[in-house]
């Protein structure tokens, strides 16, 4: 381990420390704000185990290991966190956690390290992965549904005006058959929520109609459904079933389901907001190979930043997610455009 990785890593804890009290202090929940407040103070003493790791190594440590670039960044993660809010936000930070997890690991098995600081790497990670399970407890809500509606919209679109562009030269009619696509998709998508939805409160509220059956006929089978579950989260032999049987069905199902009618919002809100992207340069006036590249750069563009968010929200690889999305759509709409080109030429198109 090299003198820049120590000093690299101790600036990476003095800003994740500064960052977790930043964010507890405009947090209005308690108990998040008591644990992000948590994190805080273990962040400072991973600062201190990079300080001793510094001494032992005799590398001198920046005064002020924060600078303008690393006070930039930190308003960037507020602004973040103001404009994604508390669920998607947190999640992105328990994907970096996980990163930092893994990291730490490889450091204790480092060969050049110091004996006496192993078992303190080894804490670190440890740290890293309880923050971790603090953020991941936080159910994300719709935040998860907006980002694929916009997905959905975004891909699907984009293909269908580059389709269009290929079949028809007026950047005006490209943008209105987008928008049309794109109300008709949200619509159809809204629907599609509304329906599934409703679905699945329908087949919840009869489970626990089933169990509450159970409860008084047969106590034992409700125990055993109990002892999966508590199993299947990691809770088995913590957590005695027995005790939980008389609110089985509150401990198995939510007690309120899913709003369908805010699902379908949603989903149609974030359908149509990934829809308009592609239509904007064709709605701005830009026509022929100028729309078609606008058209390509700023949803492509979109199109990687959202699938950066799908691979953190499925804790999967987010920048492999980001490129199999971008390459993906990418594919989509320039083979669509092909087919465009193929109509245009065999119809004889004059719009």
């Amino acid at each position: 381990m090299d003198a820049k990785e120590i000093i690299t890593n101790f600036k990476l804890e003095c800003f994740d420390r500064q960052l977790y009290l930043s964010l507890a202090k405009r947090e209005r929940d308690e108990g998040l704000r008591a644990a992000l407040t948590r994190i805080a103070e273990m962040e400072g003493g991973h600062v201190e185990v990079w300080r001793k790791l510094a001494e032992a190594k005799s590398v001198k440590l920046p005064s002020k290991p924060l600078g303008a670039l690393d006070k930039a960044r930190l308003r960037f993660y507020l602004l973040m966190r103001r404009l994604m809010g508390s669920k998607l936000f947190y999640r992105y930070l328990d994907y970096k956690e996980t990163e930092d997890s893994e990291k730490y690991l490889k450091f204790a098995e480092a060969p050049d390290l110091p004996e006496e600081l192993r078992e303190d790497m080894r804490r670190l990670a440890v740290e890293e992965a309880v923050h971790e399970r603090v953020f991941r407890t936080l159910e994300l809500g719709y935040s998860a549904e907006f980002v694929y509606g916009i997905s959905d919209g975004l891909v699907e679109v984009l293909a269908a005006v580059s389709g269009l562009s290929g079949a028809i030269s007026s950047a005006q009619l490209v943008a209105l058959g987008g928008l049309i696509i794109g109300v008709s998709g949200s619509l159809s998508m809204g629907i599609g929520a509304f329906l599934s939805t409703k679905v699945e409160e329908e087949g919840e509220r009869s489970e626990r109609k089933i169990v509450e059956l159970e409860k008084r006929l047969d106590p034992k089978a409700v125990e055993r459904r109990l002892e999966e579950f508590l199993r299947s989260i990691g809770l088995e032999g913590r957590v005695n079933p027995k005790s939980l049987v008389h609110v089985a069905e509150n401990v198995l199902f939510k007690e309120e389901g899913t709003d369908a009618k805010k699902a379908a919002l949603v989903t149609m809100a974030s359908y149509f907001t990934g829809a308009v992207i592609p239509t904007l340069p064709f709605a701005l006036g830009l026509s022929g190979l100028s729309g078609v590249l606008a058209s390509y750069a700023v949803s492509l563009a979109s199109v990687a930043i959202v699938g950066y968010f799908i691979g953190v929200i499925s804790m999967a690889n987010a920048r492999r997610k980001s490129l199999q999305m971008t390459a993906l759509a990418l594919g989509a709409a320039l083979a669509t455009h092909l087919i465009g080109l193929l109509a245009n030429a065999l119809l004889g198109l004059k719009i």
